[in-house]
C-alpha cells in the first residue's frame, strides 16, 4: 500500500471501526507523497507516455487509483512536476478512468 492508501486507512472515518487508526502515521504518509511524485516525475522524464513504457499497463492502472484517491482528498500534483502532470492528464483522459473520476482534475494549472 502506498502513502495515499495508508493516509486514508489511518484518517478516514470509514476505517475507524476496522483498524486502530494512528493519525500521526497518516501525517507521515502525507509528507511522503511529494517525494513519491518527484520520484515518478524523474522516472518518466525520459519521455515515455506511460509508467512502464509506451503502452498503458497495470502500473498506470495502479497510478489511476492513486489519482482517484488524490482527487477525493483534493490533493493536487505540484505544477512543477511536468512529466507527472502530463502523465496524469493522459490517464485522466482515458475513457475507462475519466468515467470514474467524479471531482475536479487534480493537476495544477
Amino acid at each position: 500500500m502506498g502513502p495515499f492508501g495508508a493516509f486514508g486507512i489511518h484518517s478516514f472515518e470509514f476505517f475507524a471501526d476496522k483498524i486502530e487508526q494512528v493519525p500521526a502515521y497518516a501525517e507521515t504518509q502525507m509528507r511522503l507523497i511529494p517525494k513519491r511524485w518527484a520520484w515518478l516525475d524523474a522516472e518518466i522524464s525520459d519521455g515515455r507516455p506511460f509508467i512502464a513504457g509506451d503502452a498503458f499497463s497495470v502500473a498506470d492502472i495502479t497510478g489511476a487509483a492513486t489519482l482517484m484517491i488524490a482527487s477525493f482528498i483534493s490533493y493536487e500534483i505540484p505544477a512543477d512536476l511536468k512529466h507527472v502532470s502530463a502523465w496524469a492528464n493522459r490517464i485522466q483522459n482515458r475513457p475507462s478512468v475519466s468515467s470514474q473520476i467524479v471531482s475536479s482534475q487534480i493537476v495544477s494549472s
